[in-house]
């Protein structure tokens, strides 16, 4: 497609039309035009029992609104136990095709073996998103990533969301494609960003570039999406952080808005499973600390999760046209 098209195409995208004037995703979803409505995510659910022990204490006490679920790790089975009894809260699946360098590590659902082109030469998941992306077999990973929602949905949990582990899945068109399809599959949203000119740019500077096709398969997308997304800097101080998720909430523009964290309770067992434990321990101070919901509360901002998400979507939301397929 000739670039002037494409142009032309995202002059008239949602979020481009936002930057003139019109709607958020917020509005579209009945809120008002200054809105700031915000999902506190807690991310890698099921990782390991500290990560477990966190989540579920910032979603039983409101600190986080949403949360996902690594489903090929090793502690899916602890979270699992415990949502299966407290099912109100908000839980997807994490599509999960790396897993870290280091001395904690797991393998896919689907196969262990050498000869998979999902695993490294020690039959484990990819470390990066970069190794994934240049080897992958996209039809191994359409049979992965099925295995993963399904064994979430047998051990008990009804995703209300799809979120792409590392972002590995906006490596390639196909994978993204991949990602949007499974999506619509099962009627839940994926967990993507309206883009403008402006993601664009920022994603491309973070090794995320986004081609003509992909940017295509965007915004033929019909679910939900969000404005912004905001992920935490690691600092050298639990006082940075603060201040960097401090001035993240003050500039906050209207519009759906996620910020992400990665909480988890400290322990020995932590500090050898990955050299970011400090960063971990201190996303979950920040949620359970009363400054953060203080600083929400004087920016206005309006709490939701992916499930009040599609349900406004569903039920009222202005410019829904899509009619809900049969699964």
């Amino acid at each position: 497609m000739r670039y002037w098209l494409l142009s032309l195409l995202l002059l008239f995208s949602p979020l481009q039309q936002q930057r003139c004037g019109a709607e958020t995703w917020a509005q579209r979803l009945g809120y008002s035009a200054d809105a700031k409505v915000v999902i506190l995510y807690a991310a890698h659910m099921g990782a390991a029992h500290e990560t477990n022990v966190a989540g579920v204490f910032a979603l039983s006490k409101g600190q986080a609104t949403s949360a996902s679920v690594m489903v090929p790790c090793p502690w899916v089975e602890g979270f699992a136990d415990w949502y299966r009894d407290n099912q109100d809260h908000d839980i997807g699946v994490c599509l999960t095709l790396n897993s870290p360098d280091g001395p904690y590590r797991w393998r896919p659902l689907t196969s262990d073996a050498i000869g998979s082109t999902l695993v490294d030469p020690h039959g484990f998941l990819w470390p990066s998103p970069h190794q994934a992306a240049v080897r992958v077999d996209r039809d191994e990973v359409a049979r992965e990533l099925v295995l993963q929602i399904e064994r979430a949905r047998m051990a008990g949990i009804q995703p209300t969301h799809l979120i792409t582990g590392m972002g590995t899945l906006f490596m390639r068109p196909d994978l993204l494609d991949l990602y949007l399809n499974l999506a619509e599959k099962y009627w839940v949203p994926a967990v993507v960003v309206e883009l403008t000119p402006d993601h664009i740019e920022r994603f491309d500077g973070e090794g995320f570039g986004f081609s003509e096709d992909m940017q295509m398969l965007m915004e033929r997308y019909p679910l939900p999406k969000l404005d912004q997304i905001v992920f935490l800097k690691d600092t050298e101080t639990y006082e940075a952080k603060q201040a960097e998720l401090a001035a993240a909430i003050a500039e906050l523009e209207p519009g759906l808005t996620q910020i992400m964290f990665s909480p988890a309770t400290s322990s020995k067992t932590l500090k050898q499973i990955t050299p970011r434990w400090q960063q971990l321990v201190w996303d979950a101070k920040l949620l359970a600390d009363p400054k953060t919901k203080q600083l929400l509360k004087k920016e206005g901002v309006k709490l939701t999760n992916w499930r009040e998400v599609m349900e406004r979507f569903e039920h009222g939301a202005k410019h829904n046209r899509t009619a809900k397929p049969g699964k």
